[in-house]
């Protein structure tokens, strides 16, 4: 949405991940008691759209917004495209899912060092910009905010993720362009955090 430049609310509730997961955020059960998080089963994220639309589950609203705001790419080819390395996002973040919950470091390790940077490699392959930042297309999309959250967010060893997307140029500047964008730099400065 900042990409895009839409004016929007980001309504947060603080999360204490120290508790357990019915009494994390007294606020979100009170969200979910008014039926505010019905679109999602009760879940979130829900994004509401002109005060009366509810949509849920993260990768319709993403596929929505980037559609709406134009990030995904000049044509179906492209959207398709974008949709796919997004997939792909999905399909390393379940690795790491598997690996962590193995409860064993060498797992880990593992992922970080072998099976996360040849599955960038594979990823690399597939960029089809124009260089210097996107990854599909000659703008950046959601494919590139999907990459740029990955690596700055999504992982709990973010040394070891930045190691292994070293060898990923292509990438890399994605991850780099998105950053540097003032709207995107800006907000990250700024977005409010979830956890207590």
């Amino acid at each position: 949405m900042v990409l895009g430049g839409a004016h929007f609310t980001d309504a947060r509730w603080p999360l204490d991940f120290s508790k357990p997961r019915d009494s994390m955020s007294p606020a979100m059960t009170a969200a979910r008691s008014e039926g505010a998080l019905r679109a999602n089963l009760d879940r979130a994220p829900v994004l509401v759209v002109d005060d009366k639309h509810e949509i849920g589950q993260s990768k319709s609203i993403e596929r929505y917004l980037a559609k709406k705001l134009g990030l995904l790419g000049s044509g179906d080819i492209e959207a398709a495209q974008i949709d796919a390395f997004t997939e792909h996002i999905r399909d390393l973040k379940e690795k790491y899912k598997q690996a962590k919950g193995t409860a064993k470091e060498e797992a880990l390790q593992s992922f970080f060092e072998s099976t996360m940077p040849a599955f960038l490699q594979k990823m690399e392959r597939v960029c089809t910009g124009s260089g210097g930042g996107p990854v599909i297309g000659k703008s950046l999309s959601l494919a590139d905010v999907s990459l740029f959250v990955l690596f700055m967010d999504y992982f709990d060893n973010k040394q070891s993720a930045q190691e292994a997307l070293q060898h990923c140029p292509r990438l890399s500047a994605s991850v780099d362009a998105v950053g540097a964008h003032p709207a995107i730099s800006k907000y990250v400065a700024q977005r409010p955090i979830s956890r207590v």
